[in-house]
């Protein structure tokens, strides 16, 4: 705050597309502000065609999610679950990512009649990432597939422990890889 109370006037700086005609076209036609017009033009969306599709998505424009690694191999792995009446853990981070990856999974999961529940560690006590003594509590309950989302792709160790005690991990996970992959069932 400056001395008088007052938040600071915060002032953006916006890139100049350099193309002054087709922003002022793209705000005509889409009936944006001309700023709009220029932020979508400085994420190298250059026709009409790509405006319309950046402005109102649609899940028909998606690439297929079986482009990403493993994805065959986790949905396999998932089908199993469900059709065996297997119990899922979705263990997600605590953020807000890993938090909302953990609802909207368990609630797809749950309309699929899965026998699924969630696990999310506390910040303070458990920190980030699969924690043996958790794992060891899941074999206590049967449990033989754990999901991670928003963490997983570096928990070499304890996932490779869980698949000797008979659990298989799908990760789901969008932090770096490190040199070497868990041994998961798949690592999306």
């Amino acid at each position: 705050m400056n001395p008088e109370g007052h938040l600071p006037v915060t002032q953006w700086k916006i890139k100049d597309s350099g193309h002054k005609n087709i922003e002022e076209s793209l705000a005509k036609e889409f009936g944006v502000h001309p700023i709009i017009s220029q932020l979508i033009l400085n994420r190298h969306v250059a026709s009409l065609e790509d405006a319309y599709r950046y402005l109102y998505p649609s899940l028909n424009d998606l690439h297929s999610p079986f482009l990403m690694q493993d994805m065959k191999k986790g949905v396999g792995r998932l089908m199993q679950a469900l059709h065996d009446g297997e119990e899922i853990v979705i263990y997600g981070d605590y953020d807000a990512d890993g938090i909302t990856s953990v609802v909207i999974l368990y609630k797809f999961i749950k309309q699929l009649t899965g026998k699924v529940s969630y696990y999310i560690p506390d910040r303070v006590q458990e920190g980030y990432g699969l924690k043996i003594p958790v794992i060891d509590q899941f074999k206590k309950r049967s449990i033989k597939l754990i999901i991670t989302v928003d963490c997983g792709i570096s928990d070499i160790e304890q996932i490779a422990y869980a698949k000797s005690i008979g659990i298989d991990t799908i990760v789901l996970d969008h932090h770096e890889i490190a040199e070497q992959l868990p041994e998961a069932a798949a690592c999306i």
